[in-house]
């Protein structure tokens, strides 16, 4: 059996901004041990960079991977 979800982007793209507004501080907020695993330190923003200054995360970069962090292969 076969299934092909597909999703046209311009339908949703009205809600994008909505799926990242406030993300960093609920990140930050949670009250559980916490893990960042970016493929840059450009990609963090004001309130992380703070939080990671604090130690408030654990903050791992892996470096020349680009869009492949994602993958479910480990390294």
């Amino acid at each position: 059996m076969c299934f092909n979800d597909s999703v046209l982007l311009t339908d949703c793209n009205l809600r994008w901004i909505d799926w990242f507004t406030s993300l960093s501080s609920l990140f930050l907020s949670c009250r559980t041990a916490r893990l960042l695993v970016l493929a840059g330190t450009e990609r963090l923003d004001r309130e992380l960079m703070i939080g990671q200054m604090q130690g408030k995360f654990q903050l791992e970069v892996i470096s020349g991977v680009g869009h492949m962090l994602h993958e479910v292969r480990s390294l």
